[in-house]
């Protein structure tokens, strides 16, 4: 019975004041939308980092030389950086996207040094990665991503057609539509400039105790003495960390800053609201102490009404924000995630944002005399 008259009096309370009913729900679920979108982009915002550290690697960098034209980066570049810091790792490599192989899409070839495997990191499916004999054969051999591997059926053993050139593949490892290749195979290319020892990017593992920062200067000052003239440009996991905090932060200041203004807007519109109910319900209430009713039971109900209707309006606000991200994801090309905390924190918000807005007015009620309440007064 308690429970049927506190729906019908939460009824009445809501349906007699339509419009700050209305006001109030809105600002919450527009609060609650903003901080569901605000968690999604955030946590799909850390999965990207993690996955591009992941695959770019740990302990590497990797240098470009920003200059059109021919590469400047050449076999000969990279024995002199080996010799010159003996104790870090490095790769050459160079990429083409190939689009006319057959039976199949586009295929990525990267040329790239024995250790280049080891630097980045790439696990080892089956077969072998290329070693030393197959760069100094120029040979026809390669190793092919996963997902090449099972778009075509590919293993050790296997041969993929490229056109002019037939490529043997030794194993099946790391990741995408790929296909490794040693630097000094000559064919399968699409344009001339790839055809040679240079390379378009240099990568470079060190040991888990050097200082990355310091290494990676001391690598640029070398080839800036190599290479005068040249522009170098540096990416390393710290970078790629350190852009993905700054677009969080932009991204936490906007949709946060939405979601607070909301809350307390709807919050301070429910306190209004509910104050109003009071006042306009000062009759019953004193009806309902004169009857045995004590202050809790009257602070416990209008407490219960807005908690109710701020919980109610921020789960609206949350599945509106998941609707938009189910529809709109594939529409652009940014990261989002949906997760527990992004489920449960809005309504979570909300409940406390009901909680603290809704004690003054529920005091109020409570604190009431039976006799003025009775009166009207």
């Amino acid at each position: 019975m308690q429970a049927g008259w506190f729906y019908r009096d939460l009824r009445e309370s809501l349906v007699s004041q339509p419009l700050r009913t209305g006001l109030t729900c809105f600002a919450v679920g527009v609060g609650g939308l903003s901080l569901t979108l605000l968690l999604a982009i955030l946590s799909g915002l850390n999965r990207r980092a993690e996955r591009m550290v992941g695959d770019f690697g740990a302990n590497v960098a990797m240098i470009e030389a920003r200059q059109q034209g021919a590469d400047v980066l050449d076999a000969r570049l990279l024995r002199r950086m080996r010799h010159r810091f003996p104790k870090v790792q490095f790769a050459g490599e160079r990429q083409q996207t190939l689009g006319n192989v057959p039976g199949g899409n586009a295929i990525t070839v990267i040329a790239a040094d024995p250790a280049y495997p080891e630097i980045r990191g790439l696990s080892l499916i089956a077969g072998r990665f290329l070693d030393q004999a197959d760069e100094r054969e120029a040979a026809a051999r390669g190793v092919a991503g996963t997902a090449l591997a099972a778009e075509r059926d590919l293993r050790p053993g296997s041969v993929l057609n490229m056109g002019e050139t037939l490529v043997t593949i030794v194993g099946v490892g790391g990741n995408g539509r790929q296909l490794l290749l040693p630097p000094s195979f000559r064919g399968g290319w699409e344009t001339d400039d790839l055809q040679s020892r240079t390379f378009q990017r240099l990568w470079l593992r060190h040991g888990e105790h050097d200082n990355p920062e310091a290494l990676v200067r001391a690598v640029e000052a070398e080839l800036t003495r190599a290479l005068p003239g040249v522009t170098l440009a540096t990416t390393t996991p710290e970078q790629l960390i350190a852009e993905t905090r700054r677009m969080s932060r932009a991204i936490r200041q906007v949709f946060g800053s939405v979601a607070v203004l909301c809350l307390l807007l709807g919050g301070s519109t429910l306190t209004s609201l509910m104050t109003l109910n009071v006042r306009q319900r000062i009759r019953e209430i004193g009806l309902r102490m004169s009857m045995g009713a004590e202050g809790k039971q009257i602070f416990g109900m209008f407490l219960a009404e807005g908690l109710v209707l701020s919980i109610f309006a921020a789960t609206l606000g949350t599945g509106i924000a998941l609707l938009l991200l189910h529809f709109g994801q594939a529409r652009i090309d940014f990261p989002v995630a949906t997760g527990p905390s992004v489920l449960l924190l809005p309504p979570a918000v909300a409940l406390l944002t009901g909680l603290a807005f809704s004690l003054l007015p529920a005091r109020l009620a409570a604190t009431l005399s039976p006799s003025d309440a009775l009166r009207g007064e």
